[in-house]
C-alpha cells in the first residue's frame, strides 16, 4: 500500500496538476478514509490560499503501474476560519475521455451535510461555493455519481449498466480546497446591467444639457 501511495505521489506530481501557490497533499492510499472518524487531516486552508488533495477511486493505471483504492468515499478534514468563501472542486484529468462522474461533498464537524454538488464544473466534474460563518474543522468528500450520501452505495440507479450497485470509480482527481474572505460577489443579471446602463447614459445627457 506505501508503494502504491508512493506511486500515486510521484506520478501526480511529474503531471503538474498543483496550483502554483497551493498546499499539495496526497491520499494515503494505507488507511481507510471513508468516514467521518477516519477522514484524512490535510490541513489548514487560509483566505487566498488552497490545497490540492490528489487522489484515486477503484483502480487506476498511472505510467504503467496500477494504483488501487477502493469503491467508498474519501473524506478529507480540514481546518478553516470564519466569514471565508470556501470552493470545493474535484478534477478529473480523463473526464471528458471515460466520462468520470465525481461528486464532493461539503460537512460540519457534527456531520451535517451543508452542500453536495454533482456536475458544477466542467463536463462532469464537481465544484460547489459555500459561506463558512463560523471557523472549526470542515469535511470534505469525493465520491462518485450517484452516492449522494456518501456512503459508498449508488441512490439513484441501482445498475448504472454494470450490474453494479456501486457507484461511478475507476478515475484519479484533484480535489481542491480554496478560500476567500468574505461572501462570494454576486453577478449583476444582464437586464440590470443594461438598466444601470442606461440610466447612467441618460444622467449624462441632462447633465451636457
Amino acid at each position: 500500500m506505501k508503494f502504491r501511495s508512493t506511486v500515486l505521489a510521484s506520478t501526480l506530481a511529474l503531471m503538474g496538476t498543483a496550483s502554483i501557490g497551493a498546499q499539495a497533499a496526497f491520499e494515503n492510499l494505507a488507511v481507510d478514509n471513508s468516514t467521518f472518524a477516519t477522514a484524512q487531516a490535510v490541513g489548514a486552508v487560509g483566505s487566498g490560499g488552497a490545497i490540492n488533495v490528489f487522489g484515486v477511486r477503484g483502480s487506476v493505471s498511472l505510467f504503467g503501474f496500477l494504483v488501487e483504492d477502493d469503491n467508498k468515499p474519501d473524506f478529507y478534514s480540514f481546518t478553516i476560519g470564519g466569514n471565508q468563501t470556501l470552493t470545493l472542486t474535484v478534477d478529473t484529468p480523463d473526464g471528458p475521455q471515460f466520462n468520470d462522474d465525481p461528486m464532493v461533498g461539503l460537512f460540519s464537524a457534527d456531520g451535517t451535510r451543508l452542500a453536495v454538488d454533482d456536475d458544477g464544473g466542467p463536463g462532469y466534474d464537481s465544484k460547489l461555493t459555500y459561506l463558512i460563518n463560523n471557523p472549526g474543522t470542515y469535511y470534505a468528500a469525493v465520491a462518485g455519481f450517484d452516492d449522494f450520501n456518501f456512503d459508498g452505495i449508488a441512490d439513484l440507479f441501482a445498475d448504472e449498466g454494470s450490474g453494479s450497485s456501486i457507484p461511478n470509480s475507476n478515475f484519479q482527481y484533484t480535489l481542491q480546497i480554496a478560500a476567500v474572505n468574505g461572501p462570494a460577489p454576486v453577478p449583476v443579471p444582464a437586464a440590470g446591467w443594461l438598466l444601470g446602463s442606461a440610466l447612467l447614459a441618460f444622467a449624462r445627457r441632462r447633465k451636457a444639457a
